[in-house]
């Protein structure tokens, strides 16, 4: 019994992995967290931005983050020292830069669908001539009903973040 405590003692009190909270972890670099949450935003921002081009996405990326909440889960466990975080009440500037991709992505999925893209011709083909797009031109009624559909979704957003809170 004195020989396996001489030996933990000798190794630092680390057992195996610095998770017992010892003088082990002061040997383990410190967690950082902001490349995990830049990680989730570019992650998000690919979501968002590109949703209407690869709706696909969403579910990739869930696959993905479950496989990262182990590689996370590791990296913390054994790798880092145990963060250690003051309370705050929120993400801080990560959430201003989540609300500006939110508002961008509601013009780049407009006009992917709107341009790029033939979703809407069967839902509304007296809006699309054929002869105008083999020529460049753009009919005026997608063009206004891209810019209505912008307005209100810009407006759903507003109305959702003053109701709630």
């Amino acid at each position: 019994a004195a020989a396996s405590a001489a030996a933990k003692k000798e190794d630092g009190g680390a057992g195996g992995g610095g998770t017992d909270g010892g003088s082990g972890d002061l040997e383990l670099d410190e967690h950082e967290d902001f490349d995990d949450y830049l990680e989730m935003v570019i992650q998000f921002g690919y979501i968002t931005l590109f949703a209407s081009a690869f709706p696909l996405a969403s579910a990739l990326a869930l696959a993905c983050n479950g496989v990262e909440l182990y590689s996370d889960l590791f990296k913390v466990s054994y790798l880092c020292r145990r963060p250690r975080r003051p309370r705050v009440s929120g993400i801080g500037t990560w959430l201003g830069l989540l609300y500006v991709l939110v508002v961008a992505s509601i013009f780049t999925n407009a006009v992917l669908i709107a341009f790029a893209s033939d979703q809407l011709a069967p839902l509304l083909p007296q809006l699309f001539d054929a002869r105008q797009r083999q020529v460049g031109q753009w009919p005026s009624g997608i063009v206004l009903l891209l810019v209505a559909v912008e307005h209100g979704l810009l407006l759903l957003l507003l109305a959702t973040e003053v109701t709630l809170p």
